[in-house]
């Protein structure tokens, strides 16, 4: 069986034991268990890693340490960035990686900008600087041309995924999670003899870096502080990364004198085993931070090892460390050294009570776990092979039009694919392109998809070759285009209808032959969108888009109105671009008018007015979404309606106005034909059981619809024509 290669480099150093190198090796070990053959690339020469050693037993385990030739004069032994990026260059023209995974902004910025490694890139940004106003010029340019290069983006949590999506719009869809990994082995049900019983004292353990916002400086004085107030503590140290502080030049000379002088034990750097075997001896791990890190977007890997290992860890009351550990945890301290020594007074005949309690509260952050997702994230995002007739080399497949908003997850199937070359012909508008450039890219296409029936299915189907193969994707609006009848439907492999509806329509209308017509319908990445629901959000109403105004927004405030002599707490948020930034829409008489009348009704009317809110258009609807409870889709007509579909796969239950094709693209039980019915139905919703129904009902709808699915029709339909 032949195994996916997969390259891994991280710009860190090895050979001192922080969160950055635990990272690398975690990685690596989970993939390993996902079945990846995994080569690590490293920056520096290592001497000794009993990690690396450990992994270095498994056959699929390849190591690339740097050489001379690497290293650049003045660069002491480690690689550059830019050569680091020269030779996983080097590394994938001998091995051929399905994927480069690298961590480091610079290193990234590097991959991002090769035209070879760009589209197998799987880059990971740590350290976002927050908030946005002390982003830097230099780094918001790094980072977009990272987010818009980068095949897949990887973000530790849900929160520094949004960020990272408001702050680069492009990172949009393309981001998966990489929670922090802890090893099988902190979850083993340990003996409980393996602690120190002849300790009297309550046994606290610190392992990781040193530095100021760690507060570890602050943890050297805690025994000699619960003494005097009448707790006995022993303090266990692990590390040998002393961090110099930006704020005091001192701090570091401080903390290496002070942890030799201080009355705690002090184990130098171990390897990550030894260090789990000095925390099992512990009763209670210090994760106690700076309450200037209570913002931070990321989780402390050394708190989730604690947990697994059934130490309960001492943590700063965060939102994070809240929906882990839950509100009531007795272990949360702020920043001041006094409320660690109070919480301990207070708290420490909880223990026992809380140690499987934590363990199973981060279970999902074993390794097991990880090599799970990542296998998950390869199956979907890695596509094999599609054998096409006969071919040895890659289908050049060729994408036209002026508006590609419904084929992102298309156009990045097709640009994962290895077998396939796939170019773009980006028309200015829906009627003017470059004929010169369209004629030259055709030349070489063997495959032509043309995205909207508009002139540019006109122009291809009239200059395709008889060797080639062109589909069409119809919508709707095509459907009263003058220019149809100018297709030339003989030369048109198969015209591409999005619903059973529109494909019987479209056969009406003109005429086709019925076996050119087929329906593959809109897709969406359903494990992009599927996220966790902000607290709430059964309350929130959400409709995306208002123009035209056959989108019918005034159903939406209609709704919302009946729900509200019911339920205070119901708001509608509106999504999208004003109608006056459409000046065609804009400039409808009649259409103004009903704008009007729509703005006009909720201006006039406080309790709608307080309840109404208008956001901008914006691509990241994964994270939007996550604050929706209610998804509606309140249109005259519609081919699909995409937006409402990609709500049901982030748990939105959606409400849609009953119209032909509704039923066969939502589901006969959200497709209602009265305010009545609608409000009873939202109402229901409130019930825990009742809302986790739906929710459910609506995902399994949504999965129709996944990208997974409509990238085998796509494949399937290309194979089987090319081989004719």
């Amino acid at each position: 069986m032949n195994l996916r290669k997969v390259l891994v480099y991280g710009d860190v150093n090895l050979n001192i034991i922080d969160g950055s190198a635990i990272w690398l090796t975690s990685i690596s070990e989970a993939l390993l268990l996902a079945g990846v053959q995994v080569h690590v690339l490293l920056k520096t020469k290592v001497s000794s890693n009993d990690s690396l050693e450990r992994l270095s037993q498994n056959a699929n385990f390849v190591i690339h340490q740097p050489t001379t030739v690497d290293i650049e004069p003045g660069e002491s032994s480690s690689l550059s960035p830019r050569k680091a990026a020269q030779r996983i260059l080097g590394l994938d023209s001998e091995h051929h990686f399905s994927a480069i995974i690298a961590r480091g902004m610079t290193v990234c910025k590097f991959i991002a900008m090769s035209e070879r490694l760009h589209r197998r890139s799987w880059l990971y940004v740590t350290d976002l600087p927050f908030p946005i106003e002390k982003v830097s010029e230099k780094s918001l340019d790094d980072l977009n041309i990272i987010t818009a290069k980068a095949y897949r983006l990887f973000s530790q949590t849900e929160e520094s995924r949004a960020y990272l999506e408001a702050l680069c719009p492009q990172a949009a869809g393309k981001t998966r999670l990489m929670s922090p990994m802890v090893p099988d082995i902190y979850f083993e049900e340990f003996d409980d003899a393996i602690a120190d019983d002849s300790i009297s004292a309550l046994k606290l353990i610190y392992a990781g870096k040193f530095a100021e916002d760690w507060k570890t400086l602050e943890m050297l004085s805690l025994p000699e502080k619960c003494q005097n107030s009448g707790v006995n503590v022993q303090l266990t140290m692990v590390g040998n990364k002393f961090q110099q502080s930006r704020r005091d030049p001192k701090w570091h000379e401080q903390m290496e004198s002070g942890i030799v002088d201080a009355d705690v034990s002090w184990l130098g750097g171990l390897s990550r085993h030894n260090t789990m075997l000095e925390i099992r001896k512990a009763d209670l791990g210090l994760g106690w931070r700076t309450s200037a890190l209570d913002s931070s977007m990321e989780i402390s890997t050394k708190a989730l090892e604690y947990a697994a290992s059934g130490i309960p860890p001492v943590v700063n009351r965060t939102r994070a460390h809240e929906e882990i550990f839950g509100e009531d945890y007795p272990f949360f301290v702020t920043d001041e050294i006094e409320s660690v020594v109070e919480m301990l007074d207070k708290s420490r005949n909880k223990i026992d009570a809380y140690k499987s309690k934590v363990r199973d509260s981060v279970s999902r952050y074993s390794m097991t776990s990880a090599a799970k997702r990542f296998e998950a994230y390869f199956e979907r995002d890695l596509p094999v092979n599609t054998p096409v007739r006969g071919k040895v080399g890659s289908v050049r497949v060729l994408l036209a039009g002026h508006d590609f908003k419904f084929c992102g997850e298309l156009i990045q199937y097709l640009e994962a694919s290895p077998n396939v070359e796939l170019v773009i012909d980006k028309w200015s508008t829906l009627h003017k392109h470059d004929q010169e450039e369209s004629r030259k890219l055709l030349n070489d296409a063997d495959v032509v998809i043309c995205e909207w029936a508009g002139p540019n299915a006109v122009w291809y189907s009239q200059n395709v070759g008889i060797d080639q193969r062109l589909y069409v994707r119809l919508h709707a609006f095509e459907l009263r285009g003058a220019w149809l009848k100018d297709i030339s439907i003989k030369n048109v492999s198969k015209v591409l209808c999005v619903s059973d509806l529109y494909a019987g329509l479209t056969a009406d209308i003109t005429n086709w032959p019925e076996e050119k017509i087929a329906v593959i319908p809109n897709l969406i990445d359903c494990l992009d969108l599927d996220r966790p629901k902000a607290p709430e959000s059964e309350y929130r109403i959400g409709l995306v888009g208002i123009v035209p105004f056959i989108k019918r927004p005034d159903r939406a405030v209609k709704l919302l109105s009946s729900l509200l002599e019911h339920d205070s707490r119901y708001t509608l948020h509106i999504r999208g671009r004003m109608p006056w930034e459409y000046t065609y829409e804009w400039n409808k008489g009649l259409q103004r008018y009903a704008y009007e009348e729509f703005f006009e009704a909720i201006a006039s009317d406080p309790k709608l007015s307080n309840s109404v809110v208008f956001e901008d258009f914006g691509p990241d609807m994964g994270s939007w979404f996550r604050k929706i409870g209610v998804v509606l889709s309140c249109s005259t007509r519609e081919s699909f309606h995409l937006a409402p579909i990609e709500g049901m796969a982030g748990g939105a239950v959606p409400v849609v106005w009953d119209r032909p094709g509704a039923e066969e693209i939502f589901s006969e039980e959200f497709v209602h034909d009265s305010i009545e019915e609608m409000t009873d139905f939202v109402l229901g919703l409130r019930a825990s059981s009742t809302r986790t129904k739906f929710v459910e009902k609506a995902r399994n709808q949504a999965r129709k619809y996944d990208v997974t699915v409509g990238a085998q029709l796509w494949a399937g339909l290309i194979a089987k024509e090319m081989s004719a």
